[in-house]
């Protein structure tokens, strides 16, 4: 299959995974509000937060890993796959069970650091000691395999299990919480099965689609170890900065205001973090591309991919950022109804400040993603750990004051605010770096890979807001209209000033793809008959870029053949 088609299959499979996490996701807040109350589903979510810090502690092996291993399928060197694949996975499983064996031991601190209420807290202390510490060891096992599948580009594989784990876990929930009525040990139990039923698919799969891998302490080598961590450290400070600016948010919340304003905040954050899959299905298949055609020294084409990647990005992520924020009040009304009462304005206002946060924080997700691809992340990685640094402080001193000058629960936007100036300077000195990094030039991908994105994002907010203040709508008949007209200006924007002509020309193709599939045509008498109009200039780079890409790694797999083989010199 072709890159464009590779990608497109990718893309179909992340979007359709994560519209079925999102729905399932509005489904279950509200469900676990209305079963757990505020203080519960509260509780549940500082518990959610807590396993997710864990995954902080693997010190960047994570995307190292991914990152090499993608290297390292591309040159076709099955010995060193195995070699990074089990130092990486002994690795894990001796965090992982360190830190299970730290959260039996210390639950009860942990619980009373976060002033749990009293009706809560021996619930909590079980939920830490056991679905914490589980969770810990599952956590750091299932990153390995899934690292293996998309080296191999095969992210609809890893998008497929996670369908399967969100089936599981709302089934579970709906059977245990509601229909059993277990309460948080119901939740927690639905949790692990489906994690444990994820992790032993993409085992399954790791081993049918990479069949030389082998599992063996014989594998384990230092200079594995050192390969991963030279990139890991720098990989582990901007990972933690990612995630630590996302996850402290809850933490700060519940420390100052208590676990209730973490459930008038969460739901602006799940409404945000529910884009992030259908913007990511793109950009995150940049890393193993880029990694293959720096591997290969194809360095214009990793220029182009750069442009394009971020011009795609920017254009996936402007309908998600200007419904979410032009549209937050009717959004969070209808979504939660009278569950938070008359906190759903604070929510609503968080969820705006959020949504000017997320553009930023989109592109800047791509850009990673090159630099990763290129191992050229020392910059980047320090620019982003300054901003996320000041941006902690700032939230949490603005939380204090407003709480302190009587704000109440809207001190809760305290922890948004710092947040969105530090994304977008962050992205401005990032955007300059790259320019000037891979050759591209600042001015060039500015007006390439930014241009026409922000006049698409000027254009759909334009119309967003008009409605949004013309219609002010109060309910699911009145807001689904104005989605969909604000959705109509970004196609139309898209397909008019986003897109280049090639990218016309390959999604036709694409679509006319799809289609003939679907029709059960046999590819051999369903090819079309070429267009002129298109087949001189905008195909012939489509099929250039794609066979470009083979070659070159295909000749670096055959040059590491050939140094292999007896007798090289």
């Amino acid at each position: 299959m072709s890159v464009a088609g590779r990608i497109a299959r990718n893309t179909a499979t992340t979007w359709l995974r994560s519209l079925i996490a999102a729905l399932v996701a509005l489904f279950l807040v509200r469900f676990l509000l209305t079963h757990l109350g505020q203080a519960g589903y509260g509780t549940v979510e500082l518990i959610t937060t807590i396993v997710y810090l864990t995954i902080l502690t693997d010190l960047g092996l994570r995307a190292a890993l991914s990152r090499h291993l993608a290297e390292q399928v591309a040159l076709a060197n099955p010995q060193r796959v195995n070699e990074l694949f089990n130092s990486a996975l002994s690795c894990y499983l001796v965090l992982g069970l360190a830190l299970a064996g730290l959260f039996a031991l210390c639950a009860e601190p942990i619980v009373d650091y976060f002033e749990i209420a009293p009706e809560q807290r021996a619930a909590a202390i079980t939920l830490v000691r056991w679905y914490v510490a589980l969770s810990a060891v599952m956590s750091f096992v299932a990153p390995s395999f899934g690292a293996l599948i998309e080296a191999d580009h095969r992210f609809d594989i890893t998008d497929l299990v996670q369908i399967t784990d969100v089936l599981v876990r709302f089934v579970g929930v709906l059977a245990l919480l509601g229909g059993m009525g277990l309460g948080l040990y119901g939740w927690a139990v639905a949790m692990l099965g489906a994690r444990a039923v994820s992790v032993l698919t993409l085992m399954i799969f790791a081993k049918r689609l990479y069949p030389p891998l082998q599992l063996g302490a014989r594998f384990v080598r230092i200079d594995a170890f050192r390969d991963l961590y030279s990139l890991g450290g720098f990989l582990f400070l901007h990972s933690l900065v990612l995630q630590v600016n996302t996850l402290t948010d809850p933490v700060v919340l519940a420390r100052f205001l208590g676990p209730v304003s973490v459930a008038i905040y969460k739901p602006a954050l799940l409404v945000v973090t529910s884009a992030y899959p259908f913007v990511a299905a793109l950009s995150r298949q940049i890393k193993p591309l880029v990694t293959a055609l720096q591997a290969t020294g194809n360095d214009q084409q990793v220029q182009e991919v750069t442009i394009r990647g971020t011009r795609l990005t920017i254009l996936i992520a402007v309908p998600f950022c200007v419904v979410f924020g032009a549209f937050a009040h009717p959004i969070i009304s209808i979504w939660l109804g009278d569950t938070l009462g008359a906190d759903a304005l604070v929510t609503a206002q968080a969820l705006t400040l959020l949504s000017l946060m997320d553009l930023a924080t989109h592109i800047r997700e791509t850009q990673s993603f090159v630099m990763v691809g290129l191992n050229r992340v020392r910059f980047m990685t320090l620019v982003q750990a300054a901003g996320g640094i000041a941006s902690i402080i700032c939230g949490i001193a603005l939380v204090w004051w407003l709480h302190r000058q009587g704000w109440g629960y809207m001190s809760v936007v305290g922890v948004a605010v710092p947040a969105v100036i530090s994304s977008w300077a962050q992205l401005a000195v990032i955007t300059v770096h790259i320019g000037r990094e891979t050759g591209i030039g600042v001015r060039r991908y500015l007006l390439y890979g930014f241009g026409r994105g922000l006049v698409v994002l000027a254009i759909t907010a334009s119309v967003a807001i008009a409605l949004a203040q013309g219609m002010a709508p109060k309910s699911l008949l009145t807001l689904i209209p104005c989605v969909a007209v604000t959705g109509c200006a970004w196609l139309i924007a898209s397909w008019t000033i986003g897109f280049d002509r090639r990218d016309r020309v390959r999604v036709g193709q694409i679509a006319q793809g799809a289609v003939r599939r679907a029709l059960g045509r046999a590819a051999a008498t369903a090819t079309p008959e070429a267009d002129p109009s298109v087949s001189d200039s905008s195909d012939v780079e489509t099929q250039t870029l794609d066979a470009s890409i083979t070659l070159e790694i295909e000749s670096a797999r055959r040059e590491t053949d050939a140094s292999a083989a007896p007798g090289a010199t």
